[in-house]
């Protein structure tokens, strides 16, 4: 991912941290794909979900019904799909991301936009690990059920395949510390001081945890998420999980110091415990 300046070869945890950033990195090339999936289509959910009127405005009882969705959900039980490890699945205003981890290790992950009018989901995939390209365009068309901190789920995967999932809500404990809504969001990187600038990655924060995906040509080439705490100013995140390549990173804190500026918020603080860095996200939701 990040390939770090040559000022720091000299410690040798500091090389080991750049081999590793840099080997995930150098799968990259530069891409707009994510662009097209958080700007194209940003207010579809809200306008073609069935709960709007010819305004485009969504009443207040199908706000109710559709923000249900919205979370971090905890996969527990499905009859498709891999068996083991961990899903969690991100739902924000517009978009979703979900990631299937084993031993701390993404092994698959999608994500893109969706409609929901309160009782059929609708996901439109359109990006994911390596072996999702069949669903790209695809559809997934879902009657979605509500019991206290449970969703039920009983559809069509890629438009034919028929599925049944249960997903629970509140998987992370919150922080005792007060976070605030501006770090919250879709974010997209926009320049950073200590990688290529190839490529694009985007990061979604919720009130509990974080997750960040890397890709090229719809294709996730490194991801990795965590929970974090936020006093206003500094922002520490700590990585719990990541796609291959991403094992050093795991247990260890990154300690930032935030400012925002409109819809930018710039970075300034330590990778890793170790590494000083400078980076500045865009939100775009």
């Amino acid at each position: 991912m990040l390939q770090y300046n040559r000022n720091l070869s000299r410690v040798m945890e500091q090389e080991t941290i750049s081999k590793n950033w840099a080997n995930s990195k150098s799968q990259m090339s530069r891409g707009n794909f994510l662009r097209k999936v958080f700007f194209a289509l940003f207010f579809a959910s809200i306008v073609f979900s069935g709960c709007g009127g010819s305004s485009g405005k969504p009443s207040v009882s199908c706000e109710k019904q559709t923000d249900q969705i919205i979370g971090v959900w905890k996969l527990i039980s499905t009859d498709t799909g891999p068996r083991g490890g961990e899903g969690i699945k991100i739902i924000t205003k517009g978009h979703f991301l979900w990631t299937h981890a084993i031993n701390n290790t993404i092994v698959s992950s999608a994500g893109g936009t969706y409609t929901f009018d309160g009782e059929t989901y609708t996901e439109n995939i359109e990006f994911g690990t390596q072996g999702m390209s069949k669903f790209f365009g695809k559809k997934g068309v879902i009657k979605v059920r509500f019991d206290g901190n449970k969703k039920y789920y009983t559809g069509l995967l890629a438009e034919i395949v028929p599925f049944n999932e249960v997903w629970e809500r509140g998987i992370f404990p919150e922080s005792s510390e007060e976070k605030t809504d501006q770090m919250i969001g879709v974010w997209k990187l926009i320049s950073t001081d200590t990688g290529s600038g190839e490529g694009e990655r985007i990061k979604i924060i919720t009130k509990d945890i974080f997750i960040w995906t890397d890709a090229i040509n719809n294709t996730i080439v490194s991801s990795a998420g965590g929970t974090y705490t936020f006093d206003g100013e500094t922002y520490t995140e700590n990585i719990e999980f990541g796609s291959e390549g991403m094992s050093y990173f795991l247990g260890k804190k990154g300690v930032i110091k935030v400012r925002f500026d409109g819809n930018k918020k710039y970075y300034t603080g330590l990778l890793a415990e170790t590494v000083s860095f400078n980076e500045v996200w865009e939100r775009i939701e």
